[in-house]
């Protein structure tokens, strides 16, 4: 205590001021920052599996000329999608159009997910974490369904980003913009120029510049304090903007060009991600056997995930991890083939209906 008591008395007032000063710009930070680093309390199994092969086994109906159909096709014949379970949905706005309902039978199920958490020994926190998560799968899974049939993006990988990039729609831009993917809308000339003079406080969102369907920008800090992102009228709309950014017909190599991978690696099969790795290197800096410690021949949502990486979609040098970590430990793929069994099950080329 006389000790507390000496060390107390050296402290000047300026110096005390100082903590004081710095702890508050500490909380601070953590409260700006706190969007930027979701599920890091979300509870992810951190480990490969043998659960999407077993699945794969146990199904034995993937048939090879099935698949090959739905990648060569254009997937351009639209469809509302529901689940067996699940009325066929027509909400206000522009997420879906009700056109020739296609039901999924869907074998995921909330409920396995949560016995496997409580069978790893997992809390009640932790597992009530997850159903945050689970919530946002339940709840968006028909918009990603309907994203793989009409641009071969998997649902796995579709469900995985929105759920990193919004903290499980719960992020402060997304609750605000029903902005799931963390688009920004890029400055317009005189917004540039405004921002290379540091005159911020002048800066308006419409010098901004968004892409429908985005209807407007919104100011929220990220990188820079006058960052802008897109706003949309509905999640769907926000997906389908990501769409955009994820089919745009590009060479690939090229950092930024992401559409090469939804047809490279196609659902149900191991890819060793060592080639495009390979092409990548010189922009992404990253060896082939350093994205999965150590392992090349990965599922095909790993290799997708890491093909993200590798062309430049984020900064962070876990994000294919994480987006794997989610997908196997929330089992999206079945998703996946859920859509692909359906097409199958109804009679549905990827064109289309078959006459």
């Amino acid at each position: 205590m006389r000790l507390l008591n000496v060390l107390d008395s050296l402290l000047t007032p300026v110096f005390k001021g100082f903590m004081v000063g710095f702890l508050v710009c500490a909380f601070a930070v953590i409260w700006i920052t706190k969007d930027r680093v979701p599920l890091d309390d979300i509870p992810i199994i951190q480990e490969f599996s043998d659960v999407f092969r077993e699945g794969i086994a146990s199904f034995s109906l993937l048939d090879p000329a099935l698949i090959e159909d739905f990648y060569q096709s254009d997937p351009t014949n639209r469809q509302l999608l529901t689940t067996e379970n699940t009325p066929v949905l027509t909400p206000a706005g522009s997420d879906f159009s009700p056109i020739s309902p296609l039901h999924i039978r869907s074998y995921w199920h909330r409920e396995n997910i949560i016995k496997k958490f409580e069978k790893a020994g997992y809390s009640r926190g932790k597992i009530k974490a997850a159903g945050r998560i689970l919530d946002y799968i339940e709840k968006h899974r028909l918009i990603a369904f309907q994203n793989m049939r009409n641009t071969n993006i998997p649902v796995s990988i579709k469900l995985a980003q929105g759920i990193l990039e919004s903290n499980a729609g719960r992020s402060s831009l997304a609750k605000a913009t029903n902005n799931h993917f963390g688009i920004k809308a890029p400055a317009g000339k005189s917004a540039r120029e405004k921002i290379r003079a540091r005159r911020y406080a002048e800066l308006s969102d419409d010098e901004f510049i968004y892409r429908r369907p985005a209807i407007g920008a919104y100011n929220f800090h990220d990188d820079n304090r006058y960052d802008r992102f897109e706003v949309y009228a509905t999640v769907g709309d926000s997906y389908e903007r990501h769409n955009q950014l994820l089919t745009k017909k590009c060479q690939p190599g090229k950092k930024g060009c992401y559409s090469w991978i939804w047809g490279k690696y196609q659902v149900g099969k191991d890819y060793d991600i060592s080639p495009m790795a390979g092409l990548y290197r010189p922009s992404s800096g990253i060896a082939p056997e350093d994205f999965f410690n150590g392992r090349t021949v990965v599922p095909y949502y790993a290799a997708a995930a890491a093909g993200l990486k590798m062309s430049g979609y984020a900064t962070s040098p876990t994000y294919h991890k994480k987006l794997f970590y989610l997908i196997e430990t929330y089992e999206l793929w079945q998703f996946d083939i859920d859509l692909i069994r359906a097409l199958e099950a109804n009679n549905i080329s990827a064109a289309g209906p078959v006459r």
